[in-house]
C-alpha cells in the first residue's frame, strides 16, 4: 500500500507543479513569492509538526467535506453532523460556531510543498494514509473544492479518485464471488 500512496504523492506533486508552471506565465511574482514559502523553516515544520495530526470525522454515512468556507450557503442544506470543514482558523472558528467537525489544512498543503521543494514523500504518504483510511470508513463522501489546482484541492481530488477505484474494486470482487 506503501507505493500506492507514494504514486498518489507523486500525482499530487506532479499537478501541482504543472500548475505553478502555468502560473508564472501570468503571475511570475506569485510564484516566485509561493516558492519562497515553500521552503521556509516554518513549512518544514508544520509539515512535521502534521505527521502527528490525524483527522478526526463523525460517523455518519455521507460525509461533505469543505475546502474553506466559501460555499458556506451550501452546508445549511445538509445535516450538521455530516460536515467536514477543512481550512485555517477562520474556517475554525466558523465551523465550531455552526456545529460542524473542523480538520486542518496545513498538514496537507505543507506535505504537499515538502514534497514539492524537497522531494521527499514522508509527509505527504502519511497525511493519504490517515486520511484514506478515515474516510473508507463512509459510504458516500462529497467533496466541495473551489479549486482544484491548488495543493489543498489537488490533494483532495487524487485521494477521492483512489476511494473512487477502490471502491469500485471492491464492489466488483464482491459481485464476481458470488
Amino acid at each position: 500500500m506503501t507505493r500506492v500512496f507514494a504514486k498518489i504523492a507523486t500525482n499530487i506533486s506532479e499537478d501541482f507543479k504543472g500548475w505553478l508552471h502555468e502560473l508564472q506565465y501570468h503571475e511570475p511574482s506569485t510564484v516566485e513569492r509561493r516558492k519562497k514559502n515553500m521552503s521556509a523553516i516554518g513549512d518544514i515544520f508544520r509539515a512535521a509538526l502534521g505527521f502527528f495530526i490525524k483527522p478526526r470525522l463523525q460517523n455518519a454515512e455521507v460525509l461533505y467535506i469543505f475546502e474553506g468556507i466559501r460555499y458556506k450557503e451550501y452546508m445549511t442544506v445538509f445535516r450538521p453532523e455530516t460536515i467536514v470543514v477543512v481550512g485555517s482558523h477562520i474556517e475554525r472558528d466558523f465551523a465550531k460556531r455552526h456545529g460542524y467537525k473542523f480538520c486542518w489544512s496545513y498538514p496537507m498543503v505543507c506535505a504537499i510543498n515538502f514534497k514539492v521543494t524537497k522531494g521527499l514523500n514522508l509527509f505527504l504518504n502519511r497525511q493519504i494514509k490517515l486520511w484514506v483510511q478515515e474516510l473508507s470508513r463512509f459510504n458516500k463522501i462529497i467533496f466541495f473544492l473551489y479549486e482544484d489546482t491548488q495543493p489543498l484541492g489537488c490533494y483532495f481530488v487524487h485521494v477521492g479518485r483512489f476511494l473512487k477505484t477502490e471502491t469500485n474494486t471492491e464492489t466488483t470482487d464482491e459481485s464476481s464471488a458470488a
